[in-house]
């Protein structure tokens, strides 16, 4: 037992340069902090950076830009120099890894029916309004909000995590999570209080697994179980 939980880190330690690491642990942090700030107000990305007198709303459609972008850019700075995505999750996984997310998405789905018929759950999926009135909306909304979690997963469960592990172990898996938390602030409270042990388990996860893939396809799917229950529990669907 005491081998399996430690395996990962003598692998890992030998796939990636510290220079990277360095690198793209600066790059994440500040990409939290700059989603921590933007994703808790309504404007434009142009309009909070300029603080117009008369500033304009942001789209869903922006939100998901910025955040993807964002999301995005470690990976974007490590390929465009030369760096190797091979000790950073992206790998497929392995089978132990595949089965405790599917695990862990059917022990949640009694947990995703019961949140459903929360008032607050139910003010705040689907996300993208349109999705909760017309069919071809929730097609679209599932479509694009899934690769936005495809982008929060390769982040969080990819690069940070990968980063975090090598630097400071079961402490880094916990300041992932931590920051995983934070850019859930701003949605239902016991969403957030357990974003934090998903954070853990999906750091873990990928850790294990050598891969971010389980963990995304395990909060895709709880992302879009959601929106369905909703929608069901409310009399929509």
């Amino acid at each position: 037992m005491r081998n399996f939980w430690r395996a990962g880190v003598s692998i890992s330690a030998e796939k990636a340069e510290k220079r990277w690491d360095t690198i793209l642990l600066a790059l994440c942090t500040g990409v939290v902090v700059t989603l921590f700030f933007y994703n808790r107000q309504p404007y434009t990305f142009a309009s909070w950076l300029s603080r117009f007198d008369q500033p304009v709303y942001r789209t869903y459609e922006e939100y998901l830009l910025i955040n993807c972008l964002l999301l995005l850019l470690p990976v974007a700075v490590l390929l465009s120099g030369g760096g190797r995505t091979a000790g950073y999750g992206a790998g497929v996984g392995n089978r132990w890894g595949w089965l405790v997310a599917g695990g862990c998405y059917l022990f949640m789905l009694p947990l995703l029916w019961w949140a459903a018929g929360r008032p607050d759950f139910q003010q705040t999926y689907p996300l993208y309004r349109m999705a909760r009135y017309w069919l071809p909306a929730l097609a679209y909304h599932e479509l694009t909000y899934t690769f936005y979690l495809w982008c929060w997963e390769l982040f969080f469960r990819g690069i940070f995590t990968s980063v975090c592990w090598r630097w400071l172990g079961w402490v880094g898996i916990l300041l992932q999570a931590v920051a995983f938390m934070l850019l859930h602030v701003g949605k239902p409270g016991l969403e957030v209080a357990g974003s934090l042990v998903a954070g853990l388990v999906l750091g873990v996860l990928a850790v294990r697994a050598g891969s971010f893939l389980p963990g995304f396809a395990c909060h895709a799917l709880v992302s879009a179980t959601m929106d369905l229950f909703v929608l069901r529990r409310t009399g929509t669907l």
